[in-house]
Formats: structure tokens, sequence, C-alpha cells
């Protein structure tokens, strides 16, 4: 797919990734809906970054946890810019919840907001996808495969994702293919628990992945893979085939 003014929404823009994925969409030409849900001075930064630059961003508040505004959002854009031809769903939380402490909330909060609010999203916006042959590319996590302990609400929730994945992939073809990527560890001076040497040395790869390199898989999945669907991008450094301990 040639992304020169198409419209992409990315969901989580506000998230660590927005800042550097955004900015890399709206250099191919793509005109950029960020939703944020709380978090709004970065989207807003990430949105006149783009501006400044020459491109077109605009900015969309939305709780996903939330069916209504989930739906809604997609009327906002549609409205705004008239057609939809990429979702890429990057929201979510990733937060603490060892075993023997997990509340109904928690489970709760992760699913609403990496599923539900996403599959209903997806839904209203599937028939602005189908006349537009658009794509969806879906944030997964490699603890879909190898659950991290600590944070077991968090790796179901991705999961389900690869679920919807596949179901969501048959069920809007041939018109609308569905893709996923499932990172492991990324580079974030914010996370120090993420910055463990141990950490490292289990990855086959010795090092982190960079949030650049997501960006380029990411990239790939929408101008190059027009012939792929249900696929999930695995991109951990090889952490998928150690036998280390994870989180």
């Amino acid at each position: 797919m040639d992304l020169s003014n198409r419209v992409i929404l990315l969901t989580g823009a506000s998230g660590f990734l927005g800042s550097v994925l955004a900015p890399e969409l709206a250099r191919t030409g793509a005109k950029l809906a960020l939703h944020f849900h709380s978090n709004e001075q970065p989207a807003s930064n990430i949105q006149q970054q783009i501006i400044t630059a020459g491109g077109i961003a605009r900015s969309y508040q939305a709780d996903l946890s939330k069916v209504a505004e989930a739906e809604a959002l997609a009327d906002r854009i549609l409205a705004d810019f008239n057609q939809l031809h990429v979702i890429i769903h990057a929201a979510g939380n990733f937060r603490k919840t060892p075993f023997g402490q997990i509340r109904e909330d928690d489970w709760d909060e992760v699913f609403a907001t990496h599923v539900k609010g996403f599959f209903f999203l997806a839904q209203k916006a599937a028939p602005a996808l189908r006349a537009s042959k658009g794509k969806i590319l879906i944030f997964a996590d490699i603890a879909a495969y190898r659950p991290y302990l600590s944070y077991l609400p968090y790796s179901a929730a991705k999961a389900t994702l690869l679920a919807l994945n596949k179901g969501l992939a048959r069920a809007l073809a041939p018109e609308v293919t569905v893709n996923a990527i499932a990172p492991g560890i990324i580079e974030r001076v914010d996370k120090k628990e993420l910055q463990d040497e141990k950490l490292r040395q289990r990855i086959p790869l010795q090092r982190f992945g960079t949030a650049e390199e997501i960006s380029s898989a990411i990239l790939f999945l929408l101008r190059d893979a027009d012939y792929a669907t249900g696929s999930v991008l695995t991109i951990d450094g090889g952490r998928l085939i150690s036998t280390a301990s994870d989180l």
C-alpha cells in the first residue's frame, strides 16, 4: 500500500512508541489521526511536530475502555477525513500485577483497553476500511506466547489480540488485511526494570530492541506485505527461542 494521502489512526499515540512511529508515518505522506486517552500533551507535541514538518495530523481523546467512546472515535475521524485506510492499535497499559495480588478491576482495565475497545472500534470502522481496501495492524507482545508471570492479565490480553488478529483477518477478507507484530523488550529509559543486565543477557542477540526497529517493521507490514493477513511478525532478538525465564 502506498501510504501517501492515506488516513492512519494510531491508538495510544501519546505512548512510548508514538513519538517515533507517528513522525515516520507522516514522512510517508500519510495523514495521521492521533488517539490519546488522558496524556494529551505528548499527543499534542507529536501533532505539532508533524504539522511543523509540513504534514497533516489531528489528535483525538477517547477512553477505549468504553465502547461508546471507541465507536465515536471512528465516527469523528470519518467526519474530519471522510475516509480511513489504516488502524494501528498500540493503546494499552503495562502495569505489574503479581499473581495473588490481582484484583478484578486490574483484569477488567487491561482487557477493556487492549481488547474490548479495539474490537468495537474495528467493527465500527469496518465499512470504511472495506471501502478503502485498508489495513489493521495490532501491537501484540511475545507475552502472548510466553506469559510474563508478573503481568498475567496483560499477557492474556495480548494473547486475545492474536486471536482477534486471525478472526478479524477472516471476517474482513478479502478487502482488508489484518496483521500483528509481537515485539520483545524495547529499550526504554523510563522503565528501569526493563534495563536489567541479567535480562539483557537472556536474549540470544544480547540486546533490547529499539523503537526505530519496531517502526521499520510496521512500515514493512503496511507498505510491502499486501499478501499477508492473519500473520504475526515477531521482533524479539530471539527471546522466544531462549529457555531463559521471563518477567
